[in-house]
């Protein structure tokens, strides 16, 4: 055994697993196994001579290789590997002194351990700091390490899935520290690395950090000083304690910091691919029912058995015997086509207001697929579920549910913009794209910025993205073989571990993914289509709906819809509709019965047969509803002209919606018509003014307050109206009740006005 140098002349390098890829806090803990899909590991370059102290784990001399430990969501994933001198009797130093057979040794060892964490203190910088004095205080008082702590970059190189071979920087935190105490017989020297790499955040909103620790150690000693000397028992190492300790120390550090030592397995996904911080969306576990999850902090014994059938359509469909689908990508499997139901249930849950899998999938399912026109007949019971009564819909009557559907060449910037609206607002939508070739349904919760996407994607790609519940699961994390069930989608070792839940999609991407076929007598042809539906604030912009009726509105009610009405024809609708803006240009339906797009920011949306099936078809009902949404609306009077092109009973409906998620204005109409009747609207749209800032006296103070959803708004004072008018801003403070701003200041002899500005 020779240890003339620690720098040069290392053995194969050591590969430590860390973290296996397909484990998530949704796991049971089960047994570790080392044939694990791309499992997370630390290559780490060690000094000939240095093998694994763990028994059954050296493969013919290396690599090495340690199972983990059990799996827990509070010491989340612990790992340990030491490696030494196997056979410590090829250091040992013997020499006989006055008939006494004397020993002298140096073995050195270099421990690895560490695992992924919570964070506990308050930031990360303080856990760090935690971490390296838990471990100083377990030491000997002669050897207290002395520290210095910096910024790093470490290695990573992934395996499997799209990004296969990709190599990544991940941004760390590193501290070095040594200690050695000598006496006349013995001589201790120590050196450790810590390595601290954010790992994000998972889906309880809780910071995760991988911690790797790296010790070195020597000890020389000898029995008889006088007999072997210090010198004599560590000659077979070529250095002294300190100086082999340092010597390695420096050089693994130089060979993390170059590269050569690095990670490898599979992508970080809460880093990479997973947007669980609650930041830009409502909290993770609001998507599902309650009963679905249970926080790690409450107990060690972890059962999700409720989750995996929340949040993917494969897993639901076999969990609540959903129908098998007839197309592809998935043709025979149950809940195939269940993207659009899962996703709209998880935008229930949000809302309190979970519905039973396999009725929402029968209300708003059909041959087809998905429909929007069905949902939104289940949700706001305007008309009846494919049938002619009239009857209450699961929302509560104060609750607004609205849509964006655009048609064959229309622009897609206002709605973009209307839905980035909603996004901020932190809102889910039920979004169509064209993933992976046909029509699918996805669960659009928010909107994030990150450079590390960036810089993994490439191509021009500014790290802007969309985060969505994907129901089949987590389309970019492996393209060619995306959708399946979520144990399946672990078992790839592709950092897919949460399936399709708050996945992170470019914006680039899911942009170019929506394109629809529209019927026709020769072979349809694809366009690019917007198409999301929300609950909650309604998106900005004007509406004005026509649609068959068979009698007055529709009751709201309070309680759940859980009728079993059959299917039947959809109620006749006998008007077009066509609205005129004070410039007088036209978007609709003429009387003549051509379709006109020509006021800006407009688009003209009739009914489909099962909107959006999974095929991407999309078939006109030519006595459907008809939809006009107008956005960025200037005001004015507009003129809405319905032509009855039947006989019968009609219901209007127009809506104005703000850009702070006000409702300026709203009203609903129906009438008997008879063919070729002419009826005309003349609604007017006000200019969009700001929030109303309300005042009030209170206990010798006035009171001013405005909603807090009018953001950017602050508070201005002037002591006169006159022209020109000075104003300034309030420095009175402001605090937050019940959604409102409230300022309070006192009262005064001199007058004094006030308006919100932005």
């Amino acid at each position: 055994m020779v240890f003339t140098n620690v720098t040069p002349n290392h053995a194969t390098d050591v590969s430590i697993p860390i973290l296996a890829s397909d484990y998530s806090i949704f796991d049971t803990a089960p047994g570790i196994s080392q044939n694990k899909n791309n499992v997370r590991k630390l290559i780490l370059p060690l000094p000939q001579g240095l093998v694994s102290l763990v028994p059954g784990y050296a493969v013919n001399g290396g690599p090495y290789v340690v199972a983990l430990g059990s799996y827990d969501p509070l010491a989340l994933a612990n790992f340990t590997q030491e490696f030494g001198v196997p056979n410590p009797f090829n250091v040992i130093v013997q020499k006989t002194c006055k008939g006494a057979l004397e020993t002298g040794s140096a073995l050195p060892s270099v421990l690895v351990t560490g695992g992924l964490y919570i964070r506990r203190a308050d930031s990360l910088q303080a856990e760090f700091g935690h971490q390296i004095s838990f471990y100083n205080t377990n030491r000997d008082e002669q050897l207290q390490h002395t520290y210095s702590l910096s910024d790093a970059t470490v290695f990573m190189t992934v395996k499997g899935g799209k990004f296969n071979g990709k190599k990544l920087k991940l941004k760390a935190f590193l501290a070095q520290g040594w200690a050695q105490n000598q006496t006349e017989s013995n001589w201790k020297a120590e050196a450790d690395i810590f390595v601290m790499i954010p790992w994000g955040i998972d889906p309880f909103q809780k910071e995760e950090y991988l911690l790797i620790h790296i010790a070195i150690n020597v000890e020389a000693g000898t029995s008889d000083p006088n007999c072997i000397s210090l010198e004599m028992a560590y000659q077979k190492l070529g250095q002294a304690p300190t100086a082999y300790v340092n010597a390695l120390k420096d050089d693994i550090l130089s060979k993390l910091e170059s590269g050569v030592s690095h990670l490898e397995g599979a992508i970080p996904e809460l880093i990479y691919l997973y947007d669980f911080s609650g930041v830009n969306t409502v909290a993770p576990t609001n998507t599902v029912p309650a009963d679905a999850l249970r926080s790690p902090l409450e107990t060690h014994s972890i059962t999700y058995t409720n989750f995996d059938r929340q949040v993917n359509q494969y897993d639901s469909g076999t969990a609540f015997g959903l129908p098998v689908t007839p197309r592809p990508p998935k043709i025979g499997s149950a809940g195939g086509s269940a993207c659009g139901p899962t996703s709209l249930n998880m935008a229930l849950n949000v809302i309190e207001l979970h519905q039973d899998p396999l009725l929402l999938y029968r209300r708003t399912v059909g041959a087809n697929g998905f429909s929007f026109q069905d949902a939104l007949d289940f949700l706001k019971g305007i008309r009846a579920f494919r049938s002619g009564s009239l009857i209450g819909g699961i929302l509560p009557a104060a609750m607004k549910v609205t849509t964006i559907d655009t048609g064959p060449g229309e622009s897609l910037t206002p709605g973009w913009a209307a839905i980035d609206t909603i996004a901020l607002k932190k809102q889910p939508m039920v979004f169509r794209c064209s993933l992976p070739g046909g029509g699918h349904m996805i669960l659009l919760v928010g909107k994030g910025h990150s450079q590390n996407v960036a810089d993994l994607y490439g191509n021009n790609h500014s790290g802007d993205y969309y985060i969505f519940a994907d129901p089949a699961g987590h389309y970019y994390a492996n393209p060619n073989n995306a959708y399946t069930t979520i144990s399946n989608l672990r078992a790839r070792g592709e950092g897919a571990n949460y399936g399709g839940w708050f996945a992170i999609y470019p914006i680039e991407d899911i942009r170019a993914n929506l394109l629809r076929k529209q019927e026709g007598t020769n072979n349809p042809s694809s366009y690019q289509t917007l198409c999301a539906l929300t609950i909650g604030q309604p998106f900005p912009g004007v509406r004005a709906e026509a649609r068959g009726s068979s009698s007055g509105p529709a009751p709201h009610r309070q309680e759940r819809f859980l009728s079993t009405a059959t299917d039947v024809n959809p109620v006749n609708n006998p008007v077009t509709i066509l609205v005129t803006d004070p410039q007088g240009r036209k978007t609709g339906v003429k009387p003549d019965g051509t379709i006109v797009n020509e006021i800006p920011n407009s688009n003209y949306i009739p009914e489909f047969e099962e909107e959006d099936g999974e095929d991407g078809v999309a078939t006109i009902i030519q006595n459907g509803a008809k939809t006009i949404d107008l956005f960025a609306v200037a005001p004015g009077v507009y003129q809405v002209e319905l032509t009855a092109t039947n006989t019968g009973t009609y219901a209007f409906e127009w809506s104005q919606a703000g850009e702070i998620g006000t409702l300026p204005g709203s009203d609903f109409d129906f009438q008997d018509v008879d063919l070729g009747a002419q009826i005309t609207y003349s609604i007017t749209i006000a200019p969009n003014g700001g929030p109303n800032l309300q005042v009030s006296r209170i206990a010798g103070a006035i009171q001013m307050s405005w909603p807090t959803s009018a953001e950017g708004y602050s508070l201005q004072a002037a002591d006169s109206l006159i022209s020109p008018a000075t104003w300034s801003a309030l420095s009175a403070a402001v605090t937050i009740t019940n959604d409102s701003n409230i300022v309070r200041i006192p009262l005064s002899s001199k007058n004094q006005f006030f308006r919100l500005s932005k």
